[in-house]
């Protein structure tokens, strides 16, 4: 299944990209349908990332 490794992929190659004192943390939905990248910046900005696969 790609899924699980794809967003791996990216949320690992999201997190090596990231300044400095930028914080991440991710959670998933009860049944690991969808993955979120949660980021902190130093100046306590937080973003929240859907990472999810879908095959059309």
């Amino acid at each position: 299944m790609i899924g699980a490794s794809w967003e791996g992929l990216v949320k690992e190659s999201t997190i090596q990209q990231l300044p400095l004192h930028w914080r991440s943390s991710y959670f998933s939905s009860s049944n690991q349908s969808e993955v979120y990248l949660v980021l902190e910046s130093p100046a306590e900005e937080v973003w929240v990332v859907e990472i999810k696969n879908s095959q059309g």
